[in-house]
């Protein structure tokens, strides 16, 4: 039976998705990103959401996708920005040895010129679907574009450029086309938005909201379409550590969680402002 649940949800979360990196937060805010304040996760992907110059963070994490361990993922991801330049890569396996397993490596440049960002992601996958099936792999190649001014940011990624295979007879992943945005409030909150369309897939819209509780804790919530889904999570920082948890509920399978832990160096990013 359990078996049999484990190829429901490989069938409801095909691999024209094996090629994205998981963003952290992004699981408990409906998928969007604080381009305002990335993670590490989320910045080996879109590296045009920028951090301040000097900074740096490295952040591991651990993920269960709807509550079964057969497809636990875990990760860890670095990165950092000197004066114009940002750089990420992280590192990411998805599954169980022995049955199915995605092994997902990403790198990846943004370069900031004023009121624009620029960004190249590079990444390489190997997937084991079991011991009798051999190894599989794919390269694919994403870009990306971001725009700041005042409280507003927005920023476009096109991933899967060169429409990658996993095998020369297998159906290639289509180009996805994500469109982000936030609006940052006055004072301690930010408003998050997604758009993703891709050939053969639902397009899926998504909003958050991001809320400071304090200088050292945050809360935060999303919903998603394509299915209908809805996240929310939590972040607690410390002088040494970020420490995050979020969760995200499936209409048929059920809830997602994620945790991780960040440790970061340089100027503390304020968003908000005095």
């Amino acid at each position: 039976m359990r078996s049999k649940v484990i190829l429901l949800v490989l069938l409801l979360c095909p691999s024209s998705y094996a090629l994205e990196f998981l963003a952290s937060r992004a699981v408990g805010r409906g998928q969007t990103i604080r381009l305002s304040a990335p993670s590490a996760s989320a910045i080996v992907s879109l590296p045009v959401a920028a951090i301040p110059s000097g900074a740096w963070r490295i952040e591991t994490g651990y993920h269960r996708l709807f509550e079964l361990s057969e497809l636990d993922q875990v990760f860890v991801a670095a990165a950092g920005r000197w004066r114009r330049y940002t750089m990420a890569v992280g590192l990411s396996q998805f599954g169980e040895a022995g049955r199915y397993t995605e092994k997902l490596l990403k790198g990846s440049l943004g370069v900031h010129l004023s009121a624009f960002s620029v960004g190249l992601s590079l990444s390489g996958e190997i997937v084991e679907p079991g011991t009798t099936y051999g190894t599989l792999r794919a390269a694919g190649v994403g870009v990306s574009l971001a725009f700041r001014h005042e409280r507003f940011r927005m920023a476009a990624a096109v991933d899967d450029l060169n429409t990658p295979s996993l095998h020369p007879r297998s159906v290639p992943v289509e180009r996805s086309w994500t469109l982000y945005g936030e609006f940052l409030g006055q004072r301690s909150f930010s408003l998050t938005g997604r758009a993703r369309w891709q050939q053969g897939q639902p397009p899926q819209y998504s909003a958050g909201q991001h809320l400071e509780l304090s200088r050292r804790a945050a809360f935060f919530w999303g919903i998603q379409s394509g299915p209908l889904s809805y996240g929310a999570g939590l972040t607690i920082e410390t002088r040494a550590v970020t420490f995050l948890y979020a969760t995200s509920v499936h209409p048929v399978l059920g809830f997602t969680h994620v945790v991780s832990l960040t440790l970061g160096g340089g100027r503390r990013q304020d968003v908000f402002g005095p």
